[in-house]
């Protein structure tokens, strides 16, 4: 063991000691900076190739697939919309109002309603009120009764209405002087009157009021009049269209209707039919509207007379909607009748010559706009002018206490303004003043005609418990045609025409009304509070201060 350890250091000593030889043969001196350089090594010259022995290049072709692919939707159904905290008002199916007072004894009204309803709708009015002689005049008493049943039948589309009425309405011819010539006739001469009125109308119209639809209205109207005993009759059936649609920003409408009456009393029997077509066209733009067409009406009597109207109403929205400028021109044919005469005055004879009103033009200009947030108004000028225009005269055969129609050619001016205050639901106050101007034609003046009208109106509501209501009136004074007799010898020459004139009206009403419930109420009306006297037809003075009181309920 000895021997090899000893053996192994002798031979690292001599290849130490070969080493250190070598490295001192190879040393040398560096005189200059050391540059390093590569030898330049053999490249090979060629790539390496692949040498395939079953290569096969394929031509490919690419196409589209044009089939397409079923995408399966289902739409997730979205709630109605529903608004809370506005609960629908409760609605009752019958009201009740009753009243007396010193000049109206009773009053009585009842109306009947079927529940709210998406289908129909189905009700009646019934109402009788009494008023009592005026003081000073005998027989002034007036009734009058009523009874109407109307309904209605809603679809999608459309909604099919009508109705049926009876009015009677009892009252004496009162407008006389007692005086030593007619004190003898009027002990004998019975001065009752009583008016029946059955009337009938159906109505169909359009609900679907958008731009694609035919929007149209279609009615028939039908009324039978008659006065004490039949004396007189008249008959009335009137047919109206009225059909209309949107093609881009205009809409084209034609108007048409068809009136025929017929009367009859002891003197004669007439036939008149008026038929009017009326084509229009409605231009809406941004700020403007234009309304043109043509008016053709067709008077028939023995002879059928045509007239022709244009028809123009523009209007202009110059400062959104708060001033608003509009003028027109237009005319028109007007229906008189037994029955629009008797609404107007009920005392006249039943001997009537009937004429229609033909409105050779009608000329106006306006502009209505808002002050404020509660204040409108609206102003206008019109100028008209009207052949065989109807006004009333009294009648110079018998007591000289009924009225007949005399017509003539007038102009009329017209200036009218109007404002309109509203506070929320508190307060509502409404004033309209009308002056009119006219030129008669082969009469002295145009007769019981007033040159103006002003109207104030205000509703005043304390917290829906108490009502206030005020309305004053007052209408300018009037001319009524007076014939006075010229006896000669006990003998009657001649009627002398002259004009008397009629005092102006002022009427002041207050009316007043307690809720003490939402169903039960009271309520007490003022009438002409300054008890003032006046005649709003010759020789037929109004009631002078009276009051009413009553009841309303509802169930």
């Amino acid at each position: 063991m000895k021997s090899k350890i000893l053996f192994l250091a002798a031979l690292f000593t001599m290849v130490q000691m070969s080493a250190q030889n070598q490295v001192l043969r190879d040393s040398f001196v560096v005189v200059k900076s050391y540059k390093p350089t590569i030898a330049e090594g053999n490249r090979i010259g060629f790539n390496p190739v692949i040498e395939d022995t079953q290569k096969v290049i394929q031509d490919l072709k690419y196409s589209f697939i044009t089939k397409q692919v079923p995408v399966s939707f289902e739409v997730e159904p979205i709630s109605a919309a529903k608004i809370k905290g506005e609960p629908l008002v409760k609605l009752y199916n019958g009201y009740a109002r009753v009243g007396v007072g010193n000049a109206i004894t009773p009053l009585a009204e009842l109306y009947l309603h079927n529940s709210r309803s998406k289908t129909f709708s189905l009700g009646t009015h019934l109402r009788y009120q009494n008023n009592n002689d005026i003081k000073g005049y005998d027989n002034s008493s007036m009734s009058r009764l009523g009874a109407t049943v109307f309904g209605k039948r809603f679809w999608r589309s459309n909604t099919f209405g009508g109705a049926v009425d009876y009015n009677r309405e009892g009252f004496n011819y009162y407008g006389f002087k007692i005086d030593d010539t007619n004190q003898a006739m009027a002990d004998t001469t019975d001065t009752k009157q009583v008016y029946h009125l059955l009337s009938a109308n159906l109505e169909l119209k359009s609900t679907k009021q958008d731009s694609f639809n035919l929007r149209h209205t279609f009615g028939l109207n039908f009324y039978r009049i008659t006065d004490l005993d039949a004396i007189a009759a008249e008959n009335n059936l009137v047919a109206t269209a009225n059909v209309g649609k949107f093609q881009g920003n205009e809409y084209y409408m034609v108007d048409a209707s068809l009136d025929f009456n017929n009367i009859s009393n002891p003197y004669d029997t007439t036939n008149n039919v008026l038929v009017s077509l009326r084509p229009q066209v409605n231009s809406i733009g941004e700020k403007f509207r234009l309304n043109v067409g043509l008016g053709i009406y067709v008077d028939a009597n023995e002879s059928a007379k045509f007239h022709f109207y244009p028809i123009v109403d523009f209007k202009y929205n110059a400062l959104r909607d708060v001033i608003v400028p509009y003028a027109g021109f237009t005319g028109r044919m007007q229906r008189n009748n037994f029955r629009s005469i008797t609404r107007d005055n009920e005392f006249v004879t039943n001997n009537l010559l009937l004429l229609n009103t033909n409105y050779r033009y009608e000329a106006f200009a306006g502009i209505r706009g808002v002050i404020s947030s509660k204040l409108s108004f609206n102003t206008s000028i019109k100028k008209s002018k009207m052949d065989d225009y109807g006004m009333f005269v009294k009648d110079v055969s018998g007591l000289n206490n009924k009225f007949n129609i005399v017509y003539d050619d007038i102009e009329q001016l017209q200036l009218t303004g109007e404002v309109h205050y509203q506070q929320s639901k508190k307060l509502k106050v409404y004033l309209r003043g009308d002056y009119f101007g006219y030129d008669a034609g082969a009469e002295e003046e145009v007769w019981h005609l007033p040159n103006y009208k002003v109207t104030l109106s205000g509703v005043y509501d304390l917290n829906d418990k108490i009502l206030v209501r005020l309305d004053l009136h007052s209408i300018g004074a009037q001319y009524a045609k007076l014939y006075e007799p010229v006896i000669t010898n006990s003998t009657l020459v001649a009627d002398v025409v002259t004009k008397e004139k009629l005092d102006g009206v002022f009427d002041a009403n207050l009316g007043l009304e307690y809720r003490y419930t939402k169903r039960l109420s009271a309520f007490i009306n003022f009438n002409n509070i300054g008890s003032f006297s006046y005649e709003r037809w010759q020789d037929y003075p109004t009631q002078r201060f009276s009051v009413l009181g009553g009841l309303t309920y509802s169930f």
